[in-house]
Formats: C-alpha cells, structure tokens, sequence
C-alpha cells in the first residue's frame, strides 16, 4: 500500500470551488419529496440556530411588537427565508410569531422545493395565498439593484426601501452553496431594515471529514492525484470578517454533531438524499469498483463499528449580524 497520511487532504481553501448552481437544483428538484425523511442534520441546525440567544432576544423583540397594538409599524413585519428547502425554518420561525401580523417570502433555487414547502404550511394551517415564492438563486436575487416595472415609461424602477427590505432573514444550510459568500452576506444585509436581524447556519470545513479521508484514500491507491472530493466550504474566520464588515454588531457561534449510520450505505445514500451530493464544476477522479473497494476498506477500519455501523461528523457555523447594535453583544466560538 502507498503510504497515506490524512492530514495532507484538510481544506485550506477559504473560499470553496465554483459550485454549478443548474445541477444543485437539479438535484433537489429531484429529492423535495423525501427530504425531510433524510435531514437528520439540517433539523438540529434548524433548532440549534433559533435556541442560539442572539436570536431569540431578538425573536422576543420582534414578538412583543407585533403583539402590542401601539408598538406595531403601520406595515407588517417582513420575514425572508433563504434557501427555505421544504419550509422546516420558516414553520418553526413563524409558530412562535404572531402570524397575522407577518409578512412571509420564501426563497429557494428549487421550485420542487418551494412547491413542497408550500404544501406543509398549507397543511399546517396557514394561508399560503399570502406567502411570496421566488424560484431563484439567492446571490443573483440578493445582487439585482433594479427590477421590470411596465407601468413606468423608463422602462425600470429603483425597489425602494420599503418594498425590498426585510425585519428578519434567516438562512439553515443554504449559504454553502453561495459561490460568492462575501458580496452575497453584504448584499443581503443592504436588505435589512432599521433593527433587522439576519441570521444563518452553514455547514463547516470538518463535516464530512471521515468520507473525504476515506476517498483520498482511495485516490492514493490507484495512483490519482490527492484532492478533496465533494464540496469545500468556507471556513470561520472569513464569515466572521465578512460579518464585521457588514456591522459591528455580530456573533458567530460553531457546533459539531457526530452522527451514527447502520452502514456506510446507509450514510451515503443520506447524504445523496438530501441533494449534498456534488455539484463542483471541476471534475474529479473516476470512482470505480477498485475505488469503491478501497474507499470502503479506509472508513470501516478507521471509523467502523464492529456491528457493522459507521459515524460521520458534521461541523456548522451560526452567524447573527443585526442594523441595531445589541445588548450584551454575545460572540461566541464555542463548541459542544
């Protein structure tokens, strides 16, 4: 066997491969109707970013007006959920505000996905007449500046304040997919308003970290070149001085799950199900039998179980920055 040293395929890249967003839809056109049986993770980073404090002062404050008849803006309070997948975010979000009083958009670059989101909120009792779909990729909606308007003779309008910003926008397991992170945080905190928060969950350098070892592994044996396969992400420092140029009211926070599968099977057609599978417009190596033999053959040695079972870990990042500077600003690197 060559030799073979692990930490030679850690990602260094603070700013991930091009990502082909026309396959990443794709691919979750293809599994909206069985996501939510699959997103083991992506339920904890849901419910570990609206535990997060920052968000839930914030959450509070937002409560209490829209509760308070003498407190409330003439207008709604205006929620956007990037990336809203099958709409688990956006139900948990608006089940603890006072929904009458919410103005809903929804954003996802797979119209099954919104069609599926769509569905649960109708189910969930919610009129979803009253709820904007927008099927687009979230970084060229957060660019655009202008818009159509035919009933103007210049033939545009500027979107004014008003009608193109947002109380509160909030993002699970989205931004990953963003090929330009920085400008599209920056260009969607312009869309705050005074006192809006964004927030949002990503997944981190360190997820998936036993399958990549294992492919690389692989890739030693059959003589390919070591490269990570599957998709790199941003690592905590960037979002963090993105975040500070944006405001200098900012928190980040990080978690890490590691998670238990019957089977290496079992793991990667999870993996496969949620749409997670890659989507870099790079080629990699061929994956053969030989190769599949070998990748097997690393990660139930290093990571297997002897019933059989294998884990995998998950590592994501929470970030909060906010038009209005917070008490007791928290900004957290902690770890559990």
């Amino acid at each position: 066997m060559n030799n073979f040293n692990s930490n030679n395929i850690m990602e260094r890249r603070s700013i991930p491969p091009e990502m082909n967003k026309v396959l990443v839809g794709q691919r979750f056109d293809r599994r909206a109707h069985e996501y939510d049986r699959y997103a083991d993770v992506q339920t904890k980073m849901i419910q570990t970013l609206l535990d997060w404090q920052p968000v839930q002062q914030h959450m509070q404050v937002l409560k209490e007006q829209n509760g308070n008849h003498n407190l409330r803006m003439h207008e709604p309070s205006k929620l956007l959920d990037i990336g809203c997948g099958t709409g688990a975010l956006t139900q948990a979000v608006i089940s603890a505000l006072p929904s009458t009083s919410i103005e809903l958009s929804m954003l996802d670059l797979s119209p099954r996905m919104l069609q599926e989101a769509q569905r649960k909120l109708m189910l969930a009792g919610y009129d979803v007449e009253q709820i904007q779909l927008i099927a687009a990729d979230a970084e060229k909606w957060a660019a655009v500046d202008k818009v159509m308007d035919n009933d103007n003779d210049s033939g545009t309008r500027t979107i004014t304040q008003s009608q193109d910003s947002y109380d509160l926008i909030l993002s699970s397991a989205a931004f990953q997919w963003f090929n330009q992170p920085q400008f599209t945080l920056q260009a969607l905190y312009k869309r705050l308003r005074t006192k809006g928060m964004l927030t949002f969950a990503t997944f981190m350098p360190g997820t998936l970290q036993q399958l990549h070892e294992a492919c690389a592994y692989a890739d030693s044996q059959l003589n390919f070149d070591v490269h990570p396969r599957g998709q790199a992400y941003v690592n905590a420092v960037d979002w963090q001085t993105w975040m500070g140029k944006c405001t200098s009211s900012s928190a980040w926070m990080e978690q890490e799950w590691t998670l238990t599968y019957d089977s290496l099977e079992d793991m990667l057609q999870r993996v496969r199900r949620i749409g997670a599978s890659n989507a870099l417009q790079q080629r990699s190596a061929p994956i053969t039998r030989k190769w599949i033999h070998y990748m097997k053959e690393y990660y139930y040695e290093h990571y297997g179980m002897e019933n059989g079972s294998v884990h995998v870990t998950y590592r994501a990042g929470f970030g909060y920055i906010s038009s209005e500077q917070i008490s007791n600003k928290i900004n957290e690197s902690s770890l559990k």
